[in-house]
């Protein structure tokens, strides 16, 4: 990154803070750590295709639970980009985010 001069050196809205940068939630070809030849979206897909189908998710979240971070960011963003999107992307989050047993 260029630095931008001012007098008496760098800008204060340039300069490093000392904290620690946040971590990407997907790395640079957004594949998976499971197969190198399914990417990532690839899962989310996979669980849209079988929340519509009516089938059951709960095996494949668990099997995916490493990208479980990855999955919910991806579903919240499907959901806002395109509400057609927003039942099946409901079935999923309300899978992977179990409210209480008991309502009060």
């Amino acid at each position: 990154m260029s630095e931008v001069r001012v007098k008496g050196g760098t800008h204060p809205k340039f300069q490093h803070s000392g904290r620690t940068l946040q971590t990407s939630l997907f790395d640079d070809t957004l594949q998976s750590p499971t197969n190198h030849k399914v990417t990532f979206i690839d899962h989310v897909h996979f669980l849209m295709g079988l929340a519509e189908a009516g089938e059951n998710v709960l095996p494949w979240l668990d099997r995916f639970r490493g990208l479980t971070p990855q999955i919910r960011a991806a579903c919240e963003y499907l959901r806002q980009r395109n509400p057609a999107f927003a039942p099946l992307i409901q079935k999923i989050l309300g899978l992977m985010d179990p409210g209480p047993l008991f309502r009060v």
